[in-house]
C-alpha cells in the first residue's frame, strides 16, 4: 500500500470501523481477531504520517483486570499501591484491558513474542484476542494470555513491570500503560510494610465487625467492579469522633453492567455466554446474622445455578440485593491509639486532614485513591476502578417499619433470613479512577414485597439527559429469581419526554420480586415525538448506609 493510499484508508477507517471492513459486517460474534481484521489492522499499524499532515495519537490503554490461570481464572485484586500480587508457580496471567488499536505487551522493558509453534514458555509469549467494545472509552476489549517468561519466574524474582503499548509503526510518541505485580511471600518486608486492608481488617478486631461477622459475611474474596461515584467520596466518623477519628470512609457507585460482563464472562461463538472467571463462579451470599442465628441462614449462590435463568452470567443483577440503589464502597480506617493498632503500617498515609483527624491512617489517600498526588482529587461523576473483599450487610431495618425502604428491607428480611441488606466492597484495597465509557448505561434495582411493600409504581431517569433529539432511552430487565416469587407480575413502559421508564411490579399474595433495571440512550434516524413531562414519583430505591 502507498503511502497516500495507506493515509486515506487509515482517515477513512475509524478503529471502531475495522472489524467491518475486516469481517465485511456491521457486527462480529466471535470474541478473536479474524485474519481478515489482523490484515486490516497490520496495514494500519504500518501507515506513516505523510508531510504536513497531524501525526495519530491513541490514548493509553485501560487496564481493566488481571486474571491468573494456575488460581482457577481467578481475577487478582489490586493493592494499595496500585500493583497486583501474583502467584509465584506457574506464570501464565490473562491482561484483560481497553485499546484503541494492536495492543503488545513487555515484562521489563522486553517485548513477548506473540505465541507460535515457537514460542516457549522460557522466553514466555503473548496472545491477544478482542472483541468490539460497545459502550467502552476505548475500542476494543482485549484479553490478552501472557506466559510469563522464566526470568521473572524465577525464585530470586520479587515483583517486575508490565508495560501495554499500541503495536504500530508510525511517527507520532504513543501513550503506554505501566503496571507493578508483584510475587507472592517473595518480598516479606513489602507485605509488612504495604498490607491491603482486607488483609488486616479482619474478625473482631479493632474497628471491625462485632461478633466475627467481618469474616462470617463474607462472600468473595478479591472482588474488581467498575462503576461511577455517586457522589464525592465522605468520610463517616461514627461513634469515633471524640477521639479525632473516623470509622470509615466511602465511595458510593453506580455500578458499570458491561464492566460485570465483560470482566467474569466470556462469549463462546458456538455455546453462547460462559461464566469463565472466578470469584463469582463459586461465591456464596452467607447472609449476615448473629451467631445463635446462622444454623437458621440459608446460604444463597451469588450466581443462579440454573442454566436457563440470564442471572447464571455474570450481571450487575448479582450485586443488587432487593431494595438497593447505590453500591456502597467503605475503607476502614486504621486507628494509632495506643490501645487500638498503633502505628501504622510504614507505606500507610496519614489522614488528608491530620490536625482534626490524628488518630486515623489509611493505604492510599481516601480522597485521591490509589491516583499520584500530582492528580486531582476524586469527584462525583468520575469512573472507578475498585478491589476488595465483597460483603453482605444487614438489613438496619426496624422490626415495624414505616418508610418504603425499611419495609422493604423488613419484609425481604422476613423471608430470607440474613439477606435481607445489601452487598458492598468492605473493605476495599483500591480506588482507581480511569476514563469513562462512552456510552454510560444506568442500573437500577427496584423490589416489591408482600405484604409490606407489595406493589411498585415508579419512574426510572437516566442520570444523563438524551445526547439529542434522536437519541431513544432503551432497557433491559433482568428478574432476580432468587428473590422473585412465581406470583409476582411486572410491566415497563417509556414514556414523557426526555424519556424515562415507568416501572410497576405487584405482589398480590405472600411473594416478592426483584429486578434490575439497566437503561441508556440509543442513537436513531428519528426525532423523538413530544410527551407529557413526568411528576417525579418516589419508588424503593435505596442507597448505601452510613455505617
Amino acid at each position: 500500500m502507498s503511502e497516500a493510499s495507506c493515509m486515506k484508508f487509515r482517515d477513512a477507517v475509524a478503529p471502531h470501523e475495522l472489524f467491518a471492513v475486516a469481517g465485511g459486517c456491521s457486527r462480529v460474534q466471535s470474541l478473536a481477531l479474524n485474519a481478515a481484521l489482523l490484515a486490516v489492522l497490520a496495514l494500519v499499524a504500518g501507515c506513516k504520517t505523510l508531510p504536513g499532515s497531524t501525526p495519530v495519537t491513541y490514548r493509553a490503554p485501560i487496564l481493566e483486570t488481571v486474571a491468573q490461570v494456575n488460581a482457577g481464572l481467578r481475577n487478582v485484586p489490586q493493592g494499595p499501591d496500585a500493583a497486583y500480587t501474583v502467584l509465584g508457580d506457574g506464570g501464565l496471567l490473562h491482561f484483560r484491558l481497553q485499546g484503541d488499536v494492536n495492543v503488545k505487551v513487555l515484562i521489563d522493558g522486553v517485548e513477548l513474542p506473540r505465541r507460535t509453534p515457537s514460542a516457549t514458555d522460557e522466553s514466555g509469549w503473548q496472545e491477544p484476542v478482542a472483541r468490539v467494545l460497545r459502550s467502552g472509552s476505548r475500542n476494543f476489549f482485549w484479553d490478552i494470555a501472557v506466559m510469563l517468561p522464566a526470568a521473572v519466574r524465577a525464585p530470586a524474582v520479587k515483583s517486575f513491570q508490565v508495560t501495554f503499548a499500541y503495536d504500530v509503526v508510525g511517527d507520532a510518541t504513543q501513550p503506554t500503560t505501566e503496571v507493578r505485580l508483584r510475587v507472592k511471600g517473595a518480598d516479606p518486608f513489602y507485605e509488612q510494610a504495604t498490607p491491603a486492608p482486607s488483609a488486616v481488617f479482619v474478625g473482631n478486631t479493632e474497628n471491625t465487625k462485632w461478633e466475627d461477622r467481618m469474616e462470617t459475611a463474607i462472600v468473595a474474596r478479591g472482588v474488581t467492579l467498575g462503576g461511577w461515584l455517586t457522589v464525592r467520596p465522605y468520610r463517616n466518623n461514627g461513634s469515633f469522633a471524640p477521639k479525632q477519628a473516623s470509622e470509615d470512609w466511602h465511595f458510593d457507585i453506580h455500578l458499570d453492567p458491561d464492566f460485570i460482563e465483560r470482566n467474569y464472562g466470556a462469549a463462546s461463538e458456538s455455546e453462547g455466554p460462559t461464566v469463565l472467571v472466578e470469584p463469582l463462579r463459586s461465591a456464596l451470599l452467607p447472609g449476615n446474622v448473629s451467631p445463635v442465628d446462622r444454623a437458621t441462614t440459608t446460604r444463597i449462590p451469588l450466581l443462579s445455578p440454573d442454566p436457563l435463568q440470564e442471572t447464571r452470567l455474570p450481571t450487575a443483577s448479582a450485586f443488587t440485593l432487593p431494595g438497593n440503589g447505590d453500591f456502597a464502597v467503605e475503607l476502614n480506617a486504621w486507628h494509632t491509639w495506643p490501645s487500638a493498632r498503633g502505628p501504622r503500617p510504614l507505606s500507610w498515609l496519614d489522614d488528608p486532614e491530620s490536625s482534626s483527624y490524628p488518630g486515623n491512617a489509611w493505604p492510599f489517600s481516601p480522597i485521591r485513591g490509589v491516583a499520584p498526588p500530582s492528580q486531582r482529587d476524586l469527584a462525583a461523576g468520575d469512573y472507578v476502578i475498585v478491589s476488595g473483599t465483597l460483603w453482605e450487610d444487614t438489613a438496619h431495618a426496624p422490626v415495624a417499619p414505616v418508610l418504603p425502604a425499611d419495609r422493604i428491607r423488613r419484609c425481604f428480611e422476613d423471608r430470607f433470613k440474613g439477606h435481607g441488606g445489601w452487598l458492598e466492597i468492605h473493605p476495599v484495597d483500591a480506588v482507581r479512577r480511569v476514563d469513562p465509557p462512552s456510552l454510560r448505561k444506568h442500573a437500577v434495582g427496584m423490589s416489591a414485597c408482600s405484604p409490606l411493600q407489595p406493589s411498585i409504581d415508579s419512574h426510572i431517569r437516566h442520570p444523563e439527559p438524551p445526547p439529542g433529539p434522536t437519541y431513544a432511552l432503551r432497557f433491559q430487565v433482568v428478574v432476580d429469581p432468587r428473590f422473585t416469587s412465581t406470583n409476582a407480575t411486572h410491566s415497563e413502559e417509556v414514556s414523557c419526554e426526555p424519556p424515562v421508564l415507568r416501572v410497576r411490579a405487584n405482589v398480590p399474595g405472600p411473594g416478592s420480586y426483584s429486578a434490575l433495571y439497566i437503561l441508556w440512550w440509543e442513537k436513531t434516524d428519528v426525532e423523538r415525538p413530544p410527551g407529557d413531562i413526568c411528576i417525579p414519583q418516589a419508588g424503593p430505591i435505596l442507597g448505601g448506609a452510613t455505617d
